[in-house]
C-alpha cells in the first residue's frame, strides 16, 4: 500500500504541475475574452486622448486668466473711482485736480489697451490647438500675454502716479489751512 500512497501523491503533484500551467493559458484562450493586444489602445486613439487633454487644459487656463485679469481689472477700477471721489473732495477744498483727472483718464485707457491685448492673447491661445507649429504658436501667444499684464501694470503705475499727485495736493492744501490758521 505504500508504493500506491507513493505513486499516488506522485500523480497529484504532476497533475496540480500541469493545471498550475494550463490553467493561464486556457484562459486566454477562451473565446469573447480579449486577447492581450487588442487591449491596447491604438496610436491615433492616444493621440486624440491626447488633443482632448490639450484642448481641456487651454481652456482651463484660459478660464483661470480671465478670471485673474477681470479680478485685476476691477481692483483697479475701484481703485479709479475711489480716487476720483477723492478729487472732487480735494476740489471742493480748494484745489486744481486736473492733472489727476488726466493721470486717471490715461490708466483708463491703458487699461481698455490691455483688454484688447489680453483678447488677442486669448485668441492666439486657442490657435494653438490647430497650429502646426504647437510650440512657435504657443509661444506668441504667451509672448502677447507678457505685453497685456505689462500694460495693466502700467495703468497700475499711472494710478500710484495719480495717487501720489492727489496726495501731493492735499499736502498743500494742509500746508495753507496750517498757514492761514497761524495768521
Amino acid at each position: 500500500m505504500r508504493i500506491t500512497a507513493k505513486k499516488l501523491a506522485l500523480t497529484l503533484v504532476v497533475g496540480a504541475i500541469v493545471v498550475a500551467m494550463v490553467a493561464p493559458a486556457a484562459a486566454l484562450a477562451v473565446p469573447g475574452r480579449l486577447s492581450a493586444t487588442a487591449s491596447r489602445p491604438t496610436s491615433a486613439t492616444v493621440a486624440d486622448a491626447r488633443g482632448q487633454m490639450l484642448e481641456q487644459r487651454v481652456m482651463n487656463a484660459l478660464q483661470n486668466r480671465a478670471r485673474r485679469f477681470e479680478n485685476y481689472a476691477a481692483m483697479l477700477e475701484r481703485q479709479q473711482e475711489r480716487l476720483m471721489l477723492l478729487c472732487e473732495k480735494v476740489e471742493a477744498a480748494g484745489a486744481d485736480c486736473a492733472e489727476v483727472r488726466e493721470q486717471i483718464r490715461l490708466a483708463t485707457q491703458t487699461m481698455e489697451q490691455a483688454r484688447i491685448q489680453e483678447r488677442l492673447a486669448a485668441d492666439e491661445f486657442r490657435g494653438v490647438l490647430e497650429a502646426t507649429d504647437k510650440r512657435g504658436a504657443f509661444g506668441q501667444a504667451r509672448e502677447q500675454a507678457r505685453v497685456s499684464v505689462q500694460t495693466m501694470k502700467q495703468s497700475r503705475d499711472q494710478l500710484k502716479t495719480a495717487a501720489r499727485t492727489l496726495q501731493g495736493l492735499v499736502e498743500d492744501l494742509l500746508d495753507q489751512i496750517t498757514e492761514t490758521e497761524s495768521e
